[in-house]
């Protein structure tokens, strides 16, 4: 016979975590069943665990002593299994119980034997494994417990319903506990499962409920399945939804919108009701002392079953929730101000970009200073000097400032340079390239003065980052996508984020000064924003790309029973198209569908690009311009006759 520690058995890997806590105290009751007990014990597990655990990856087995290795027949047949033992002197008072579950879980064992005297405290600790803020395990499914009470220490009854009591007992259907030692000698052992059907603040709330009797030689009196699945028929139990009011997802008052549509429906075919809850904290947050508000804090601490409100995949909730499967795909962009006409007076600075400015006024200062060097070297190496210094051009740094200047329009010089001299050659090389210039800005100034010109357009996150327009929204949950993200535009984005109340956004939003919220959905529509006017449309654009984008998800309880019938019923519905459906209804019965066609029309910026007549503000930054030069000419020329006056006063 192998020894059920080894490691390999009949070609099967066992996986045996072996936690013995403490070491032997007094004769306590440390052997919680006598001889006949444990083989009756023996002979149970083995039915249930060959009728119902067979399938299961593993079985994690936790036991306060060690009578399971005096049945020989037991201990072979767990050889066999995929198992982790946890072993404890007394598993209430294990400090290690919960990172032993922990341990199981990630090994993705979810299936439970206990044979201890307070099964409760194995079910705190696996609830404190799950659903604490500190603990996390990103393996969450709801598990399936066998344990053994013995009637002889304590009335079973009672630990029954202490255990059955506990709010853990809501995540999971699949708890069956059998009591040893009834009043019937013919069926020892009663089988019960617990009430999954009723609230546990529900005051005259049976917490157990009957399955079955069994004894070693006829096993299950009524071959009852003792492991039904409770939710295909929930028998009217009353589902709790957090709401976030936020059209065409959800609405509470009326229950209506896609989402609500999904409950609905889940509910239609499983037998249950809905009861819609909110508070006035929209999405809320989770806080590390366990505690939360709004839609994600009532999800987990257990005050709501689901949590319905265009909920996206937000990394760090998935810690503390379970998430659905997706469905659809929305995004969410900014309503930005629309882009302005440019005054008259930028018109003589657009034909160039920056880049060309700059190699511009570097061309003249190059122009300048390579005249300048190359007349000093005609003075002085060559037989001209005598005729370029009579000339006089480019001798002095302000002459040659402004001879540069003037070339860099095509300014001819007052007198003809001195004929086959390098000056006259360098001359001419700098004529054909500021002809080029000046073609160049000549051709893009005509362009620019036949078509009303604009400012830039905000259309992406990097247009938004260098804006620094500040967008607004009524809660952070607006930028939980964002978070993570550690882009230098998405921190400044971030960073520009403001929380306002609705009335403060309906006095903000009408100044077109605010990046103002919008959510796309996968049909088309766009998600109800009640600051959202004609007026403030008309000023707006929506920025072309999205601030961020995901699938949409339901949020329900970490470990929610009711996941894997959800996600059946939420694959079937993309499968015939009716979520579309119901977002196109919700849009159109219940939501503005002017508001609609204006935004779908806002994506597009509309700016007139037709020829037109020049105006007098297309002249103004050239008289601009012109008055510019009128009056420094006019400072310089009165600074000059001060000086010289100086001076002749000084001589007298």
């Amino acid at each position: 016979m192998n020894n059920p520690l080894n490691l390999c058995t009949d070609g099967l890997i066992i996986s045996m975590w072996l936690f013995v806590i403490g070491s032997s105290t007094t004769s306590q009751a440390n052997v919680l069943f006598d001889n006949k007990h444990t083989i009756l014990l023996g002979s149970l597990e083995k039915s249930v665990i060959t009728q119902y655990f067979h399938k299961d990856k593993c079985i994690v087995l936790i036991v306060e002593d060690d009578t399971w290795t005096t049945n020989k027949e037991l201990e072979h047949y767990y050889s066999l299994l995929s198992l982790i033992l946890v072993s404890s002197i007394d598993i209430c008072r294990d400090p290690y119980l919960v990172e032993s579950i922990v341990s199981a879980i990630d090994s993705g064992c979810y299936s439970y034997i206990l044979r201890v005297a307070e099964p409760k405290c194995v079910l705190k600790s696996w609830g404190e494994s799950q659903l604490s803020y500190n603990v996390h395990t990103f393996q969450r499914v709801s598990p399936k417990m066998f344990a053994t009470i013995s009637n002889h220490q304590k009335d079973g009854s009672k630990i029954v319903d202490e255990f059955y009591s506990l709010p853990e007992a809501e995540l999971s259907s699949n708890i069956v506990v059998a009591v040893f030692g009834n009043e019937s000698l013919e069926w020892p052992v009663t089988i019960y499962t617990n009430n999954f059907y009723e609230p546990m603040s529900s005051a005259d709330r049976e917490p157990k409920v009957f399955l079955d009797r069994w004894n070693e030689l006829n096993g299950f009196e009524l071959q009852a399945d003792l492991y039904a699945d409770k939710i295909l028929d929930l028998q009217g139990k009353e589902l709790k939804v957090a709401v976030v009011d936020l059209l065409p997802y959800a609405e509470l008052r009326r229950f209506i919108g896609q989402e609500a549509q999904i409950l609905k429906h889940f509910c239609a075919h499983r037998n249950c009701t809905i009861k819609g809850i909110t508070d006035e904290w929209f999405w809320g947050e989770i806080f590390e002392n366990g505690s939360g508000n709004g839609l994600l804090g009532m999800v987990f601490d257990g005050r709501a079953d689901f949590g319905i409100a265009g909920v996206y995949g937000w990394a760090s909730v998935f810690r503390h929730t379970e998430f659905s499967a997706s469905y659809l795909h929305s995004g969410v962009t900014l309503l930005v101000p629309k882009p302005v006409k440019v005054g008259g007076w930028l018109i003589p600075i657009f034909p160039f970009s920056s880049e060309m400015w700059l190699a511009y006024i570097l061309s003249v200062i190059v122009a300048g200073i390579s005249m300048h060097i190359i007349t000093m070297a005609t003075i002085k190496y060559t037989r001209f000097a005598e005729v370029v210094l009579k000339r006089g051009m480019f001798l002095t740094a302000v002459d040659t400032a402004f001879r540069a200047l003037g070339l860099s329009v095509l300014q001819q010089p007052s007198t003809p340079l001195v004929p086959h001299t390098p000056i006259r050659h360098l001359f001419t090389a700098f004529e054909i390239l500021y002809l080029v210039f000046c073609t160049v800005y000549a051709a893009e100034l005509a362009s620019y003065l036949t078509a009303p010109q604009y400012s830039k357009p905000i259309d992406s996150l990097e247009d938004l980052a260098d804006s620094g327009m500040i967008w607004l929204g009524e809660h952070y949950g607006w930028v939980y996508s964002l978070l993570d993200v550690d882009t230098p535009s998405i921190l400044k984005i971030v960073d520009h984020f403001k929380v306002v109340t609705f009335e403060e956004m309906d006095k903000l939003a009408g100044t077109g000064m605010y990046g103002l919220i919008v959510e796309q959905l996968a049909g088309g529509h766009f998600s109800e924003r009640q600051y959202l006017s004609e007026k403030i449309i008309a000023q707006s654009h929506i920025m072309a790309e999205y601030l961020y984008d995901s699938p949409v998800i339901t949020i329900m309880r970490k470990c929610s029973p009711y996941r894997e019938h959800y996600n059946e019923l939420i694959g079937r519905l993309l499968e015939n198209g009716l979520l579309l459906f119901w977002e196109a209804e919700a849009a159109r019965v219940y939501m503005s569908s002017w508001l609609q066609t204006a935004l779908k029309s806002a994506i597009k910026v509309n700016m007139e690009d037709e020829a037109r007549a020049l105006t007098l503000s297309d002249c103004l930054g050239m008289f601009l311009l012109l008055a510019f030069g009128l009056f420094t000419s006019s400072v310089v020329f009165i600074v000059e006759l001060w000086i010289i006056r100086q001076k002749n006063n000084t001589k007298d």
